[in-house]
């Protein structure tokens, strides 16, 4: 659901980023579990926020930092469309 991937994104920021972005992750750091939860794991792989291997990306490190997490949800955007 949109609110669950909200809710994440907006964690995103605050939270060390791990070696390997997955479920678990959502779960334990984020707050965030069960079908929504799993929809919006692949929301993030399609913009490019993790790779499919679960590897924070480049946009993700960037979305993390204040100065460029606009930009980043620019790049996010268009790559997931």
């Amino acid at each position: 659901s949109i609110g669950v991937l909200k809710r994440v994104l907006e964690k995103i920021p605050t939270s060390e980023k791990p070696s390997t972005f997955n479920y678990d992750f959502m779960t334990t750091v984020l707050d965030a579990s069960g079908g929504a939860a799993r929809q919006a794991l692949s929301m993030l792989k399609k913009f490019g926020f993790i790779s499919s291997e679960g590897t924070p990306s480049e946009i993700y490190s960037e979305f993390q930092t204040e100065g460029g997490r606009s930009s980043a949800a620019l790049k996010a955007l268009k790559h997931g469309f």
